[in-house]
């Protein structure tokens, strides 16, 4: 590499239209930043003294309590449809950027760290955002009917990976934030390539240890009580179509929550309890589709898979013919 002194020695022979010729190709080279400065110091012409630059302050880090009010703030004004429709209280500049805002929030959330004080709430926050995207799939909320593809997410569930991720890392993972998480993401809202059973075991997947899923069991289980004391007013003793709102969010809360605890069971090996769970929980409940269910999104285990048949078809419950055709080969795989 060359020194200035012999550049300058080099370039003394070159002639004029050359040099600028070099200068114009290394200049193309050179970052944005360079650039400017270069730019000021062109500008104010030979002999001249250019005065630095101030670079801009960094922006200071915001408290977790000045975040949290926004996202209240946010979250309120979207549940009241005015990020959507024309109000005072948002602006239409607002309503427009709402992606702008939302993923600002989500930058400065994921700052704080498991060493933070405040890292609990932030994973809370983020929950909260998680919870206020997935209500844009089925209402109107924000300008988008695709909020997460918006915010440069692929799918629903990258963004629910990234939030349990920093849940599992924190020093103590408390109750409270996996309550938050799972009323967050068992709210039944889902973008349109997004089913219940992906979010389910996202979570399960993040939390491994018999142990944390017996956790999580108990706290979905004090969780789906109110929901479930909701939806029997809503729903018992008779059928409904799904008409209003609060209908809606019970209804999808309900079926959520109700096959994520079949989930725990599940995958904690608890095949019959969980069965039984899953034909009892909603007397209602159409038995032949809620077997369908368990076999085909939850049981994997080939002898489980051929336990929970035979209860089904002794409590008079009659599988439909794609069923029937697995068990058939499964009975004769085990034969072989």
């Amino acid at each position: 590499m060359m020194k200035a002194e012999e550049i300058r020695s080099a370039l003394a022979a070159w002639e004029k239209e050359d040099i600028v010729k070099l200068y114009t190709a290394t200049y193309r080279r050179l970052s944005k930043e360079v650039k400017e400065e270069i730019d000021e110091v062109i500008k104010a012409g030979p002999k001249q003294k250019v005065t630095a630059r101030k670079k801009p302050a960094e922006k200071q880090k915001r408290s977790i309590n000045e975040l949290a009010d926004e996202v209240e703030i946010l979250i309120s004004d979207a549940m009241d449809g005015n990020y959507y429709y024309a109000n005072r209280n948002v602006s239409k500049k607002q309503r427009s950027n709402w992606r702008l805002t939302v993923k600002g929030m989500i930058k400065e959330l994921m700052t704080f760290t498991p060493e933070d004080d405040a890292y609990d709430y932030s994973n809370i926050l983020l929950c909260k955002l998680y919870h206020i995207l997935g209500r844009a799939c089925t209402f109107y909320t924000f300008v988008s009917q695709d909020p997460y593809h918006a915010l440069g997410y692929e799918t629903q569930i990258d963004m629910l990976l990234e939030i349990c991720e920093r849940i599992r890392k924190a020093k103590i993972v408390t109750d409270q934030v996996l309550t938050q998480l799972l009323v967050s993401s068992l709210s039944g809202y889902n973008d349109r390539e997004t089913v219940n059973t992906e979010a389910h075991f996202a979570v399960l997947d993040t939390f491994e240890t018999e142990e944390e899923r017996e956790r999580l069991l108990a706290l979905a289980e004090t969780v789906f009580a109110p929901v479930k004391a909701k939806y029997e007013k809503l729903y018992k003793g008779h059928l409904s179509f799904s008409i209003t709102e609060e209908e809606i969010v019970t209804q999808r809360n309900y079926n959520s929550l109700c096959w994520f605890i079949v989930a725990v069971k599940v995958i904690l090996g608890r095949y019959d309890e969980a069965y039984h769970y899953a034909m009892n929980v909603d007397p209602e409940s159409n038995k032949e589709i809620d077997l369908y269910c368990i076999l085909s999104y939850y049981i994997e285990d080939k002898e489980a898979w051929i336990r929970v048949y035979d209860m089904a078809v002794a409590d008079s419950i009659k599988p439909r013919s794609s069923l029937k055709e697995h068990y058939q080969k499964l009975k004769e795989n085990r034969e072989e």
